[in-house]
């Protein structure tokens, strides 16, 4: 068990409170109460005189998720006190108990939707890139386009399975590093970034036999390693991290706004809209990874496979697509939780 604190000084009267705390734990869940052990019931453990708590003694809250019900937001709304002014004091319980079937269905689903995304992404890079192919020369349109449309299609996988449809390693760690997770979640943490960097590389290695080919009538060895991962237009490898760093920020940064607004389907048509508007506006700098998993086990996956006329992986850049996701996650998951606790911000919209 562990346990989590909120409250404040409130006078006579109703107040809109607004103490809201967030608190990373394992799987997903709709809104409402998961019952799936995670949780127990708030309770109020001292609270001045008369406290009444919208009817109901035991306490009365509110609780949503975001970030893929990775996420557990809970919120004190309307409370009634009544005489001089009193300390209110909240404390929440909270088990370890993992549900049924949550590791499974997270490996499970993270590697294929990773497996899909590398596929289909992978795809749109070999289908512009290789000789005699012909969407060749098609241009950076159709690749930021097919970026997009591949995640949708990762993450709707991913998520019908039961999965967090995360893809990315990089939001996993964050999650991990800022949430103070316990340790059950930790595993299935750790295990969806096995997963997802697994899924790359074999959907990495699909595009690879799909086509098989159109790699041995390309000349240009370039052209085949950005197929599988990628590259920096100016190599200047700070300057590219930072680039990374940035592109990451701004798709948790706004991937995690638009998950306080819908769940579902909807959630993965709007991520893969933040997705192609990160290729358009800040992608050509780096080919924007974004994702460790997107660039490190495809190359991973180029220096393994019998590619014909392949060159070298190019692994002394290999760092930055990985390093500069994951600061960049870091970075705009605390900024989501620091404005999570701001008064007046409300913990879901809609």
């Amino acid at each position: 068990m562990a346990r989590l604190r909120m409250g404040g000084t409130v006078t006579d009267g109703w107040h809109r409170c607004g103490w809201v705390a967030p608190l990373r734990m394992g799987g997903p869940v709709a809104g409402g109460w998961p019952g799936c052990g995670w949780v127990a019931p708030l309770r109020v453990i001292r609270a001045g005189r008369a406290l009444e708590q919208n009817g109901n003694p035991e306490g009365s809250f509110s609780i949503s998720t975001c970030d893929g019900g990775r996420v557990f937001v809970f919120s004190v709304l309307n409370l009634w006190v009544s005489g001089a002014t009193n300390e209110v004091e909240f404390w929440l319980d909270w088990g370890g108990v993992m549900p049924d079937g949550l590791l499974v269905r997270t490996v499970v689903g993270e590697f294929l939707g990773t497996a899909v995304l590398i596929l289909l992404g992978g795809g749109v890079c070999a289908s512009v890139s290789l000789e005699k192919c012909y969407a060749r020369g098609a241009g950076w349109i159709v690749v930021t386009a097919g970026w997009a449309f591949a995640v949708l299609c990762g993450v709707l996988v991913s998520t019908s399975l039961g999965a967090p449809g995360s893809l990315n390693p990089a939001g996993t760690l964050a999650g991990l590093l800022v949430g103070g997770t316990a340790a059950g979640a930790a595993g299935v943490a750790l295990a969806a970034v096995a997963a997802q960097l697994a899924g790359a590389f074999v959907g990495a290695a699909l595009v690879w036999l799909a086509y098989f080919p159109h790699w041995e009538v390309t000349d240009s060895a370039a052209a085949k390693l950005g197929v599988f991962c990628t590259g920096p237009a100016i190599d200047r490898p700070w300057c590219n991290f930072l680039s990374e760093l940035i592109g990451t920020f701004a798709l948790v940064l706004i991937a995690g706004s638009a998950g306080r607004m819908v769940q579902g389907p909807a959630a993965a048509a709007l991520t893969s809209a933040v997705v192609w508007a990160m290729g358009l506006s800040l992608g050509s700098a780096t080919g924007y990874a974004i994702n460790p998993a997107r660039d490190l086990a495809p190359r991973l996956a180029h220096a393994l496979l019998p590619i014909a006329g392949k060159g070298g992986s190019n692994w002394g850049y290999a760092w930055v697509p990985v390093c500069g996701p994951i600061a960049g996650a870091v970075l705009a998951t605390l900024l989501l939780q620091v404005l999570s606790q701001l008064p007046g911000i409300p913990a879901k919209v809609g």
